[in-house]
Protein backbone atom coordinates (compact mmCIF):
# COMPACT_ATOMS: atom_id res chain seq x y z
CA UNK A 1 0.00 0.00 0.00
CA UNK A 2 1.32 3.41 -1.01
CA UNK A 3 1.19 6.28 1.48
CA UNK A 4 0.68 9.71 -0.08
CA UNK A 5 3.03 12.49 1.05
CA UNK A 6 3.11 16.26 0.84
CA UNK A 7 6.10 18.55 1.44
CA UNK A 8 5.26 22.00 2.85
CA UNK A 9 8.42 24.10 2.87
CA UNK A 10 9.24 27.48 1.33
CA UNK A 11 12.86 26.45 0.76
CA UNK A 12 13.26 24.84 -2.67
CA UNK A 13 16.57 23.19 -1.76
CA UNK A 14 14.95 21.57 1.27
CA UNK A 15 12.08 20.40 -0.94
CA UNK A 16 14.50 18.86 -3.43
CA UNK A 17 16.52 17.14 -0.69
CA UNK A 18 13.39 15.58 0.82
CA UNK A 19 12.12 14.52 -2.59
CA UNK A 20 15.43 12.80 -3.27
CA UNK A 21 15.39 10.98 0.07
CA UNK A 22 11.79 9.84 -0.39
CA UNK A 23 12.65 8.33 -3.77
CA UNK A 24 14.46 5.51 -1.90
CA UNK A 25 11.24 4.52 -0.11
CA UNK A 26 8.84 2.70 -2.47
CA UNK A 27 6.14 2.67 0.23
CA UNK A 28 5.62 6.42 -0.22
CA UNK A 29 4.19 8.44 -3.07
CA UNK A 30 5.04 12.16 -3.17
CA UNK A 31 1.94 13.92 -4.48
CA UNK A 32 3.17 17.48 -4.23
CA UNK A 33 5.41 20.23 -2.90
CA UNK A 34 4.05 23.58 -1.73
CA UNK A 35 5.55 26.60 -0.02
CA UNK A 36 2.78 27.81 2.31
CA UNK A 37 0.12 26.55 4.72
CA UNK A 38 -2.55 28.18 2.52
CA UNK A 39 -1.52 26.05 -0.46
CA UNK A 40 -1.20 23.03 1.83
CA UNK A 41 -4.75 23.50 3.13
CA UNK A 42 -6.13 23.62 -0.42
CA UNK A 43 -4.11 20.54 -1.33
CA UNK A 44 -5.42 18.62 1.70
CA UNK A 45 -9.02 19.48 0.81
CA UNK A 46 -8.70 17.76 -2.56
CA UNK A 47 -6.22 14.96 -1.90
CA UNK A 48 -5.89 12.24 0.74
CA UNK A 49 -2.49 12.82 2.36
CA UNK A 50 -1.10 10.28 4.82
CA UNK A 51 2.16 12.04 5.68
CA UNK A 52 3.12 15.70 5.59
CA UNK A 53 6.60 17.17 6.00
CA UNK A 54 5.90 20.57 7.53
CA UNK A 55 8.30 23.48 7.93
CA UNK A 56 7.78 24.75 11.46
CA UNK A 57 8.60 28.36 10.57
CA UNK A 58 5.78 28.91 8.05
CA UNK A 59 3.01 31.37 8.90
CA UNK A 60 -0.41 30.00 9.80
CA UNK A 61 0.68 26.81 11.55
CA UNK A 62 -1.22 27.64 14.74
CA UNK A 63 -4.45 28.65 12.98
CA UNK A 64 -7.34 26.37 13.96
CA UNK A 65 -8.70 25.79 10.42
CA UNK A 66 -5.36 24.37 9.31
CA UNK A 67 -5.02 22.18 12.42
CA UNK A 68 -8.59 20.88 11.94
CA UNK A 69 -7.79 19.88 8.36
CA UNK A 70 -4.81 17.85 9.57
CA UNK A 71 -6.91 16.23 12.29
CA UNK A 72 -9.74 15.41 9.87
CA UNK A 73 -7.33 13.72 7.48
CA UNK A 74 -5.53 11.88 10.33
CA UNK A 75 -2.34 13.00 8.65
CA UNK A 76 0.98 12.08 10.21
CA UNK A 77 3.23 15.12 10.60
CA UNK A 78 7.01 15.31 10.48
CA UNK A 79 8.24 18.75 11.44
CA UNK A 80 11.20 20.38 9.71
CA UNK A 81 12.90 22.77 12.10
CA UNK A 82 16.11 24.60 12.76
CA UNK A 83 15.41 24.55 16.50
CA UNK A 84 15.33 21.53 18.82
CA UNK A 85 13.14 23.23 21.45
CA UNK A 86 9.69 22.94 19.91
CA UNK A 87 8.20 19.88 21.61
CA UNK A 88 5.50 21.87 23.43
CA UNK A 89 4.08 23.29 20.21
CA UNK A 90 3.96 19.78 18.74
CA UNK A 91 0.99 18.87 20.97
CA UNK A 92 -1.33 20.57 18.48
CA UNK A 93 -0.41 18.09 15.78
CA UNK A 94 -0.43 14.36 15.09
CA UNK A 95 3.34 14.56 15.37
CA UNK A 96 5.49 11.56 14.49
CA UNK A 97 8.96 13.10 14.63
CA UNK A 98 10.98 16.31 14.26
CA UNK A 99 13.79 16.55 11.73
CA UNK A 100 16.16 19.26 12.96
CA UNK A 101 18.04 20.87 10.10
CA UNK A 102 20.59 19.96 9.00
CA UNK A 103 19.56 16.36 9.60
CA UNK A 104 21.56 13.29 8.60
CA UNK A 105 20.48 10.59 6.18
CA UNK A 106 20.36 8.09 9.03
CA UNK A 107 18.13 10.37 11.11
CA UNK A 108 15.80 10.52 8.12
CA UNK A 109 15.80 6.71 7.94
CA UNK A 110 14.90 6.48 11.64
CA UNK A 111 12.07 8.98 11.12
CA UNK A 112 10.65 6.98 8.21
CA UNK A 113 10.76 3.82 10.31
CA UNK A 114 8.70 5.62 12.97
CA UNK A 115 6.23 6.68 10.29
CA UNK A 116 5.89 3.14 8.97
CA UNK A 117 5.42 1.75 12.46
CA UNK A 118 2.39 3.97 12.85
CA UNK A 119 0.99 2.66 9.60
CA UNK A 120 1.75 -0.98 10.22
CA UNK A 121 2.53 -3.36 13.05
CA UNK A 122 6.09 -3.51 14.38
CA UNK A 123 6.30 -7.14 13.23
CA UNK A 124 5.59 -6.20 9.62
CA UNK A 125 8.19 -3.42 9.76
CA UNK A 126 10.96 -5.61 11.12
CA UNK A 127 10.20 -8.28 8.55
CA UNK A 128 10.33 -5.85 5.62
CA UNK A 129 13.02 -3.29 6.39
CA UNK A 130 16.41 -4.10 4.86
CA UNK A 131 19.35 -4.41 7.23
CA UNK A 132 21.39 -1.63 5.72
CA UNK A 133 23.12 1.67 6.35
CA UNK A 134 22.40 4.85 4.38
CA UNK A 135 25.41 7.12 3.82
CA UNK A 136 26.22 10.12 1.65
CA UNK A 137 29.42 9.75 -0.35
CA UNK A 138 30.51 11.96 -3.27
CA UNK A 139 27.18 13.85 -3.00
CA UNK A 140 25.24 10.62 -3.55
CA UNK A 141 23.01 8.75 -1.10
CA UNK A 142 24.26 5.17 -0.97
CA UNK A 143 22.52 2.14 0.53
CA UNK A 144 24.99 -0.30 2.12
CA UNK A 145 23.70 -3.70 3.28
CA UNK A 146 25.25 -4.77 6.58
CA UNK A 147 26.32 -8.02 4.94
CA UNK A 148 28.57 -6.10 2.52
CA UNK A 149 30.41 -4.10 5.21
CA UNK A 150 33.80 -5.54 6.07
CA UNK A 151 34.94 -2.89 8.54
CA UNK A 152 34.89 0.85 9.21
CA UNK A 153 38.02 2.92 9.71
CA UNK A 154 38.18 6.24 11.56
CA UNK A 155 39.93 9.12 9.81
CA UNK A 156 39.73 12.44 11.69
CA UNK A 157 36.28 13.92 10.88
CA UNK A 158 35.62 11.18 8.34
CA UNK A 159 35.18 7.43 8.31
CA UNK A 160 36.11 4.99 5.59
CA UNK A 161 33.60 2.20 5.12
CA UNK A 162 35.20 -0.82 3.52
CA UNK A 163 32.74 -3.05 1.69
CA UNK A 164 33.13 -6.06 -0.56
CA UNK A 165 32.70 -4.10 -3.81
CA UNK A 166 34.50 -0.84 -2.82
CA UNK A 167 35.17 1.65 -0.04
CA UNK A 168 33.31 4.86 0.80
CA UNK A 169 34.66 7.98 2.50
CA UNK A 170 31.91 9.58 4.55
CA UNK A 171 31.84 12.80 6.56
CA UNK A 172 30.84 11.32 9.92
CA UNK A 173 32.28 10.15 13.23
CA UNK A 174 32.83 6.73 14.70
CA UNK A 175 30.45 7.61 17.54
CA UNK A 176 27.59 8.15 15.10
CA UNK A 177 28.20 4.78 13.47
CA UNK A 178 28.45 3.05 16.84
CA UNK A 179 24.95 4.32 17.61
CA UNK A 180 23.54 3.27 14.24
CA UNK A 181 25.15 -0.11 13.55
CA UNK A 182 23.88 -3.14 15.49
CA UNK A 183 26.29 -4.30 18.26
CA UNK A 184 25.38 -7.89 17.46
CA UNK A 185 27.18 -7.55 14.10
CA UNK A 186 29.93 -5.01 14.84
CA UNK A 187 32.40 -4.31 17.61
CA UNK A 188 34.97 -1.56 18.22
CA UNK A 189 38.59 -2.57 17.85
CA UNK A 190 41.52 -0.32 18.80
CA UNK A 191 45.04 -1.03 17.51
CA UNK A 192 48.17 1.15 17.02
CA UNK A 193 47.12 1.73 13.41
CA UNK A 194 43.37 1.34 13.44
CA UNK A 195 40.39 2.58 15.41
CA UNK A 196 37.33 1.14 13.79
CA UNK A 197 34.17 -0.89 13.81
CA UNK A 198 34.95 -4.40 12.74
CA UNK A 199 32.21 -6.64 11.42
CA UNK A 200 31.82 -9.93 13.23
CA UNK A 201 32.10 -13.10 11.19
CA UNK A 202 28.76 -14.55 10.13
Amino acid sequence: MLHNCLIVDDNELSQYDLENKLSYWPEFNLLGKVGSTTDAAEFLKNKKIDLIFLDLHLEGLQEKPFIKILEANKTQVVWLSGNKNHTDDALNYNLTDILVKPYTDNHFVKTMILVLKRFKSAFEIEAKLPHCLFVRSNKMLVKLPYADILYVEALSDYVIIHTKPKKYTVHSTMKVLEDVLPPSDFFVRITPTLLGLIKLKQ
